[in-house]
């Protein structure tokens, strides 16, 4: 972010995060048009030069879709009774910023959100989102109606648009932990904002977490390229390790027609999973992975990498799972596994690089298993080991019965007790064959009992991972073009499961 260096001029009072979202995407906005890095660097000068730039959007109407959104139809902003009285509608408009400017009276109360400033006005639904209206109760019974904002509050919701894209049909704000990212994220947004306001062509964009997701991926990917710089000129090449917490996306509307908001969380692990794929040798893996998850403009899976035209309304799989609650790092892992499935030719539905997910070295999986799962790297090189033990066996045996039975893609049905038995038969030709075991009765209770994981991860993930890693394996082997009669046989009823992931 290009921004000046603060100034001795006069700062605007008491001007700082709230740890509201509305509010502090807000003022996200002034901070980012005023060129500087913090909100106490914004000085009064500023504030008057931001507020003007922002009044002017709205009375040239770029902000009007924005303005719908947030503050309803009934705001001077938008309001239909206005569009033949054109005067009528500057004079609403002068009397709003003639508030977030402080050129009219202050009330005798303080602001809700700056406590040590006076209140302006008192805001309804029509100025603030997701309020009751006018001369209702919003908070408690014997309370006075409507919200005290000042100056300052009124201004950083009115500059929303600046920063803010609409998703979906809703605005995304955004609340985080650490107000670095949320500068980040919003500098992206905006100048991709800028450059539509000037044109006068919005963007239709859709599919919030993937927009968010992709976001993030393109700020830690940029983040990382930079560590790269330093690190060519300095001694200390440490990557970086920086905190970031969690955030969290508030996708609201506050349109007459559909009020609502729809809340999704990144936890901390997740952010620091998505910063650590975006470094070094993961970065590849990374995006071979999510490149192969993007669904067709018609919804289906299989989809090629989007143009960057169409790029804005198309949803990635991967990345609407990234704020990954239990449900949805499971459902990661059977994602790495459908990739191995394409790659290794048991499936031909998705469109696939020739890349390992899980190498000996800079593993995206072991990756994802230690920050989402914390699952110790004990218990990872456990199912290496049992995967590529199988291997072994299924390639030098030119065994395609046991592949077949490990990968599930036989009549054997998909059960604990099954899969069990699986193991057992191999264990058994195995000892026979050359005497030693294929795993003893403490590694299969680690790989396959274990249940310290967060979250709690069953067997089932056991199994998908060793398959996962046995794929992979044989691939490197060259396995399947010297056994390809091993890749006949994968049921309907496997497909359908694959196929059915994306409507989880």
């Amino acid at each position: 972010m290009a921004r000046s260096i603060s100034t001795t001029r006069k700062k605007v009072t008491s001007l700082r995060w709230t740890d509201h979202p509305l509010i502090d995407m807000g003022l996200t906005a002034v901070i980012l048009e005023s060129g500087k890095y913090a909100p106490e660097e914004v000085t009064e000068e500023d504030w008057q030069s931001v507020m003007k730039t922002v009044k002017r959007n709205y009375v040239n109407r770029n902000f009007e879709k924005s303005s719908g959104i947030l503050f309803t139809y009934n705001a001077p902003f938008t309001n239909p009774s206005y569009s033949k009285k054109p005067e009528e509608r500057k004079k609403a408009i002068d009397f709003a910023f003639a508030i977030a400017t402080g050129k009219s009276d202050p009330l005798p109360e303080n602001c809700y959100f700056f406590n040590d400033r006076p209140a302006w006005i008192r805001a309804a639904r029509d100025q603030v989102p997701l309020l009751m209206g006018r001369e209702q109760i919003n908070f408690y019974a014997t309370g006075t109606s409507e919200l005290p904002l000042s100056d300052i509050a009124y201004g950083c919701l009115l500059a929303l648009p600046l920063a803010t894209p609409i998703i979906s049909g809703k605005m995304a704000i955004l609340k985080t932990d650490d107000p670095e990212l949320l500068l980040e994220i919003a500098d992206k947004w905006k100048g991709e904002l800028d450059r539509e306001y000037a044109k006068k062509e919005l963007s239709d964009r859709k599919g919030i977490r993937t927009r968010i997701t992709e976001t993030l991926d393109s700020i830690f990917e940029l983040y990382t390229k930079k560590k790269k710089k330093v690190a060519k000129t300095t001694k200390n090449q440490i990557v970086n390790e920086k905190y970031y917490g969690g955030l969290s996306v508030y996708h609201l509307s506050n349109s007459g027609n559909g009020p609502g908001i729809q809340i999704y969380h990144y936890q901390p692990f997740s952010l620091k999973f998505l910063k650590r794929a975006n470094m070094g040798a993961y970065h590849f893996a990374w995006k071979a992975f999510t490149g192969a998850f993007w669904l067709s403009p018609s919804g289906k899976t299989g989809g090629s990498e989007p143009s960057k035209e169409d790029r804005p309304v198309r949803k990635n799989i991967v990345m609407e799972r990234m704020t990954a609650g239990p449900e949805e790092a499971k459902t990661i892992i059977q994602f790495f596994l459908r990739y191995a499935r394409n790659r290794a030719g048991i499936l031909s539905n998705l469109r696939v690089s020739d890349i390992d997910l899980w190498p000996n070295t800079s593993s995206l999986v072991e990756l994802f298993l230690m920050e989402i799962y914390v699952m110790k790297l004990e218990r990872i090189e456990k199912i290496k080991k049992l995967a590529d033990t199988l291997a072994d066996e299924i390639d030098s045996n030119k065994d395609s019965t046991l592949f077949k039975n490990i990968m599930g893609i036989s009549s054997v049905r998909n059960s604990y007790y099954n899969f069990r038995n699986i193991l057992i038969r191999a264990i058994r030709a195995r000892l026979k064959r050359t005497g030693s075991l294929l795993l003893n009765t403490d590694d299969y209770l680690s790989i396959f009992e274990s249940t310290e994981e967060l979250p709690d991860s069953g067997w089932s993930l056991a199994r998908d991972l060793l398959r996962l890693r046995c794929l992979e394996e044989l691939h490197r082997k060259n396995y399947f073009k010297k056994d390809p009669d091993a890749l006949v046989g994968s049921t309907e009823e496997e497909v359908e499961n694959e196929e059915n992931l994306e409507e989880k």
